[in-house]
C-alpha cells in the first residue's frame, strides 16, 4: 500500500479475505471463456471463495447490440418505404403534369415501355441522389462526433476505432437507394398505365 500502509497497520491478519484481481486480455470470445473457466473455480478450488466476472455485462451488451440492431433494421425500412412511397408520389404527379403529351406519344404509336423508361430513370436518380445526401449527412455527423467522442474518451476511442462505413456498405447503401426508386417509379408508371 506503500505511503498508505498505516491505515491497515492495526487490522488483523485474516481480517479482510485475501483477493486477486485479474484483467483478461484476447477478444470478448476468448474473455468470456477464460471467465466461465474461473467461475467455476469457486468452491471447486482450495481457497478459492467466490469469483466475480465482467461476464454478465458481456451478455447485457451482446443483447442491447442486437436490440439495437434489430431497431436500427426497423427504422431503416420505415424510411426506406417512405422514399418509395414520396419517390412514387412524385413520379405520379410527373405523369400528371405530362399527360397530354404521353397520350399524343401514344397516339403516334410510342410502346408503354418507351413511355415509361424515362420516369422509371427519373425515379431511380431521385433515389441515386437521395442515397447520396443520406451518405452526406451521415458522414457530418461521424465526423463531427468522432471528433468530440475522441475528446471525451481520450485514448480509450479513437477515430480509427470509430470509422466510417467501408466503400462495399456505400456502394450497396446508393444500390438500395437506386432500386428503391426504381420500384417507386415502377408503382407509379403502372398504376397509371392502368388508369389510363
Amino acid at each position: 500500500l506503500g505511503p498508505d500502509a498505516a491505515l491497515v497497520a492495526d487490522v488483523e491478519e485474516g481480517f479482510l479475505p485475501r483477493s486477486f484481481e485479474l484483467t483478461l486480455a484476447g477478444d470478448r470470445t476468448v474473455v468470456a471463456r477464460a471467465q466461465r473457466r474461473l467461475s467455476r473455480m469457486a468452491g471447486a478450488v482450495p481457497g478459492v471463495e467466490t469469483v466475480t466476472t465482467v461476464e454478465t455485462w458481456f451478455n447485457h451488451l451482446d443483447r442491447l447490440i442486437v436490440g439495437v440492431r434489430w431497431a436500427g433494421a426497423a427504422v431503416g425500412l420505415l424510411v426506406l418505404l417512405a422514399c418509395g412511397y414520396i419517390i412514387a408520389t412524385t413520379i405520379r404527379l410527373r405523369l400528371e403534369e405530362r399527360s397530354e403529351e404521353l397520350q399524343v406519344m401514344r397516339l403516334m404509336g410510342a410502346t408503354e415501355v418507351f413511355v415509361r423508361i424515362p420516369f422509371l430513370l427519373e425515379g431511380m436518380i431521385q433515389g441515386v441522389l437521395g442515397a447520396l445526401l443520406a451518405t452526406g449527412l451521415l458522414y457530418g455527423i461521424y465526423a463531427f462526433a468522432a471528433v468530440r467522442l475522441e475528446a471525451v474518451f481520450g485514448q480509450a476511442v479513437t477515430a480509427s476505432q470509430l470509422g466510417f462505413l467501408p466503400a462495399p456498405q456505400l456502394a450497396y447503401g446508393v444500390a438500395v437507394g437506386a432500386l428503391c426508386g426504381l420500384i417507386g417509379s415502377l408503382a407509379a408508371t403502372t398504376r397509371r398505365a392502368s388508369n389510363a
